[in-house]
Parts: structure tokens; C-alpha cells; sequence
């Protein structure tokens, strides 16, 4: 008995099904958008936007995004924003709401997950 091997090739054409995907943007809303259909627009000034929205970051406590420097977690190192940020009772680090635990004592206290 002869075994025979067949082989298929696909060819890469424009209509590929990949040849219709784009990279979304993320909009100053934090909602995912598509690129402008303008075909006509200059390469750079694409770039510049991609680059900008890159430079937004999302807060992890509230979601908000934004481009401004905020601070980050002691512990996981994640961005917050000034309001999400939670000073430790005890070592007075600053830390996210989800490394860190309040304590009600007689009063709220915030503690880390260090100082536990």
C-alpha cells in the first residue's frame, strides 16, 4: 500500500479574515472605539493618537481614566487615583482598597496587609 501526503496551502490575500481587523482605542470615557475610517489621514498623526491614548491609565479602585500621574500601591503597585488611595494606621503607606483592610475598633482605621 502506498501512503500519500497531500498538503494545503492557503494563500495570504486582502481577504484574509484577518485583513479586516483594527486596533480599537481606548476613548477618554474609558470605552473602547474604533479608528476613524479617514484612509486619508497621515501615519503620524494615527500614531500620535494610539501613543496618547496609551497614555491613559484606568485608577483600579474607581475605574476612572485619566492621563494624570497618580500614585501607586505600596503593595501591587497598581495606579490610583487620590481618592482611591488609603494611608495604613500604621506604617503610613499608601495602598489600594484592595490590599488594604478597615478596621473598626472604636474607630475606622485603615490597616495593610503588611501590618496586619
Amino acid at each position: 500500500m502506498d501512503a500519500t501526503t497531500t498538503t494545503t496551502t492557503t494563500p495570504t490575500s486582502p481577504t484574509s479574515p484577518t485583513s479586516h481587523l483594527q486596533q480599537l482605542l481606548l476613548t477618554p470615557h474609558g470605552t473602547l472605539a474604533k479608528p476613524p475610517l479617514d484612509s486619508q489621514a497621515p501615519q503620524h498623526s494615527r500614531g500620535a493618537e494610539v501613543s496618547q491614548s496609551a497614555n491613559l491609565s484606568a485608577c483600579v479602585g474607581c475605574r476612572r481614566v485619566s492621563s494624570e500621574l497618580w500614585g501607586s500601591c505600596r503593595y501591587c503597585e497598581c495606579k490610583l487615583c487620590e481618592t482611591c488611595q488609603r494611608a495604613c494606621h500604621f506604617c503610613g503607606g499608601s495602598f489600594c482598597p484592595k490590599c488594604s483592610l478597615a478596621v473598626y475598633l472604636q474607630e475606622e482605621r485603615v490597616v495593610c496587609l503588611s501590618c496586619c
